[in-house]
């Protein structure tokens, strides 16, 4: 990757070249007018009029002349313009220089009261904040957050939120609830708890005939049932209350019950609790929850009896269900069913080595998300970077790994929590397993925090697979221990979906633990499932042959007296060495050739061609 640095410098001597070639040949009022139009995000006739004082004559006649004459400006539709991409990042990096204070307050001020009459309250939080004026901003997000919202949102207005003091949302119900769903979706628990509380404590002192009791009851019951760390249990009471008390009160609220990740079980909740409860149980549970999903009821309710027909290896009975749940998601409109829905499906085509169906079914996704969901679109990359380990592609995956998720520094964020889990895969490709064994922890302790198993036992899988490689002791008996609890639930797709990263730590675990190791029908269901994708996609995440030049001298000395059947005394004195020494070697040369024995390691190497 480019140095960012030297990156910025070649930035630079770009801009002092084109500010002294041709930004400084313009007039001088439309050097200031750029300026100003940097801090839109789009330019418009009546910006012009409204916020920079031009006559409405003259407002079309500069972006005339902008578009003609110097072709600053470029036409996005209707009466919309905007400054192409090198000059909005030049005029961002100059607008200091060219601005005095006083103008650029005033032009805060004008821009605030504009966005303000047009209800542009997301427009007018940003012109607020530039100015600095908190009364403002939390002006906006009490009517951003009086709209309907979703946890994305929540992740594009927490730069302003973190900026608010806290005694100014203290007595206000909406701005209580966000910060609580703020903290939540970052990984927050302790800080969403707590403005839970400041939230009861609200509801204890209002008035309970006004209007504003009413409103911080809903937004506290609100929380109950959108906060992803609630457990799921309780899910069925919350929904029984609100369906007889507050029905009305949630006209303004949307909950969502997943969270534009591939699998409804990870989704905004995990209702993995539910996935024995029977067909006619997940019809109550979806039916006292219609009048808070609405439009999305009838396709949620497929949609998750679709994902637990997956999880238990009725592929069939999954793919008329899910076609279903798309069909119906498309017609009204439920884009994130609708999201979800198609990677199931393409999940299924995957199975069936129908790659190129899932492939075209990936490519309509791809066009039908919209610009605003981008973290849709951040987990569809990362799905299709795990399209490519499965198909052994690892070029299209290294990309991914590389330019697309390069953002391990930053703080936990719970809406990128599939990228986490793809970003654990990419470094198992990698071989990278202590880079792995950090994501997958902090992974780990996200999902017990938040009452998600299904997430937890799919670390805990991979925790046993990356332990296996490194020869570390005990993962058997916490295998052994995990398919005790996946046979309760019923899940097979969690184990067979891993095919050949998994397969061979269940053969040594069949080697080692006998008839006990897959006796049940079900383990037996899980065995042929992951052999079968074992042998569809065998370059899954396998171990890269090594090459002679991968192994040390010693090493290759110690391997070739493997080779003659020498024991580790006989290599000792052979090759001057002590036996902790030629112990040390082994162990090497077993991590390298994923071997366990030292016959293993001796067929390997004659296998690959190093003896």
């Amino acid at each position: 990757m480019m140095n960012m640095r030297f990156l910025g410098r070649c930035y630079e001597a770009c801009f002092q070249y084109f500010e002294a070639v041709c930004f400084k040949t313009w007039p001088y009022e439309y050097q200031i007018l750029l300026m100003k139009t940097a801090f839109f995000s789009c330019i418009t006739p009546e910006i012009l009029t409204s916020i920079l004082g031009y006559q409405e004559k003259e407002a079309y006649y500069v972006i005339d002349e902008l578009v003609n004459s110097y072709g600053a400006l470029r036409f996005q539709g209707e009466e919309e313009y905007r400054p192409d991409d090198f000059l909005t990042k030049f005029l961002q990096k100059r607008q200091a220089a060219y601005l005095g204070t006083g103008e650029l307050k005033n032009l805060y001020e004008k821009a605030f009261e504009y966005y303000q009459k047009k209800e542009d309250w997301q427009e007018a939080l940003r012109f607020a904040d530039l100015n600095g004026n908190v009364e403002e901003m939390v002006l906006c997000l009490h009517e951003i957050c009086t709209l309907k919202t979703v946890s994305a949102q929540f992740a594009k207005l927490e730069v302003y939120m973190r900026s608010v003091p806290e005694n100014y949302i203290v007595e206000d119900a909406r701005l209580l609830s966000a910060y609580a769903m703020l903290e939540a979706v970052c990984g927050n628990k302790n800080g969403s708890l707590r403005y839970v509380h400041l939230l009861k404590r609200l509801l204890a002192v209002l008035d309970q005939s006004t209007n504003g009791y009413r409103d911080a009851l809903a937004a506290y019951t609100y929380l109950q049932l959108a906060l992803p760390f609630m457990p799921p249990e309780q899910l069925w009471k919350q929904l029984s209350y609100v369906a007889e008390n507050e029905k009305d009160s949630f006209q303004d609220y949307q909950v969502t019950l997943s969270s534009a990740t591939p699998s409804l079980l990870h989704g905004g909740r995990d209702f993995l609790c539910y996935i024995n409860s029977g067909k006619d149980w997940i019809a109550q549970i979806q039916a006292k929850a219609k009048f808070i999903l609405k439009e999305e009821y009838d396709s949620s309710e497929k949609l998750f009896l679709g994902e637990v027909a997956y999880e238990q290896g009725k592929l069939n009975e999954a793919l008329g269900i899910l076609s279903k749940a798309l069909g119906v998601a498309n017609n009204t409109g439920c884009r994130e069913n609708y999201y979800v829905s198609t990677v199931l499906l393409s999940k299924i085509m995957f199975i069936r080595n129908q790659s190129a169906q899932a492939a075209e079914l990936l490519k309509k996704l791809e066009r039908y998300l919209n610009d605003k969901e981008e973290y849709q679109k951040k987990n569809l990359e990362a799905y299709r970077a795990y399209c490519s380990m499965m198909s052994g592609d690892r070029e299209s995956a290294k990309r991914w790994g590389i330019y697309r998720f390069n953002d391990d520094g930053e703080d936990f964020f719970t809406l990128n929590r599939y990228c986490y889990m793809i970003r654990i895969y990419f470094y198992i490709m990698k071989e990278e397993y202590e880079s792995a064994l950090m994501v997958l922890h902090r992974l780990l302790e996200y999902a017990k925090d938040y009452n998600r198993k299904y997430d937890e036992l799919h670390m805990r899988l991979l925790e046993i697979c990356i332990d296996f490689r490194l020869q570390n002791s005990g993962w058997e008996d916490r295998l052994e221990e995990l398919m005790n609890e996946t046979e309760q639930l019923g899940l097979v797709r969690i184990f067979a979906d891993r095919g050949a990263l998994l397969y061979p730590v269940f053969l040594y675990f069949k080697e080692k633990r006998k008839e006990s190791a897959f006796g049940s029908s079900y383990r037996k269901a899980v065995l042929n499932d992951t052999k079968s994708m074992a042998l569809l996609y065998p370059d899954f995440l396998s171990v890269s042959k090594m090459s002679a030049d991968q192994l040390s001298s010693y090493e290759m000395d110690v391997l070739q007296c493997l080779n003659q059947g020498m024991k580790n005394a006989e290599i000792a004195q052979k090759l001057f060495l002590s036996e902790n020494t030629v112990k040390y070697h082994l162990k090497k040369i077993y991590q390298k050739l994923e071997a366990t024995s030292r016959s293993e390691a001796v067929a390997k190497a004659r296998k690959q061609g190093l003896i």
